[in-house]
């Protein structure tokens, strides 16, 4: 356990600096929609991620998804992703990578057997070229992963669809 918080210590510093996140957590009633599974009873259960959605936004706990290609006036990318079978007081990681290299990892608590959580990067105009983001454990487990590519240009602003699903 030890060498797991020295491993994530070392990858939390190195993203820090310039580019940083905020991170925003929101829970929702077991069984709201669909029925609620049986909570895990071990300490050793692994969350699940159901669902992740790049998104521009998070309005009322869903994300309004974005298409290919991401333009480089986006402004912010949020991450969305649904979490079941967590243990309590569950954490997971958000890292987002631009170019294979870390720029930042976000710290999610998940506080319930059906989850919900989202982190977000600032997408500077210049930052264009390949990103990804993974949802992992405090072990590097990866639990889900978006690769996706910030292309120049613009002036158009990011494409959505009509539906967040």
């Amino acid at each position: 356990m030890a060498a797991s918080v020295t491993i994530l210590s070392m990858v939390v510093s190195s993203a820090t600096g310039a580019l940083s996140t905020r991170a925003r957590a929101q829970s929702e009633t077991p069984g709201h929609e669909e029925p609620a599974r049986q909570k895990p009873t071990t300490e050793t259960a692994k969350p699940r991620v159901v669902r992740d959605v790049l998104a521009t936004a998070v309005i009322d706990r869903e994300p309004e998804q974005i298409l290919p290609p991401i333009p480089a006036d986006v402004g912010r990318l949020y991450y969305f992703t649904e979490v079941i079978e967590a243990a309590p007081s569950t954490t997971i990681l958000h890292l987002w990578y631009w170019r294979n290299r870390n720029v930042n990892v976000v710290l999610l608590e998940v506080n319930g057997p059906r989850f919900r959580t989202w982190s977000y990067k600032t997408i500077l105009p210049t930052w264009t070229g390949d990103w990804r983001v993974e949802a992992r454990t405090p072990d590097g487990t990866i639990l889900s992963s978006k690769a996706f590519r910030v292309e120049p240009g613009g002036g158009t602003g990011p494409q959505r669809t009509d539906s967040p699903h």
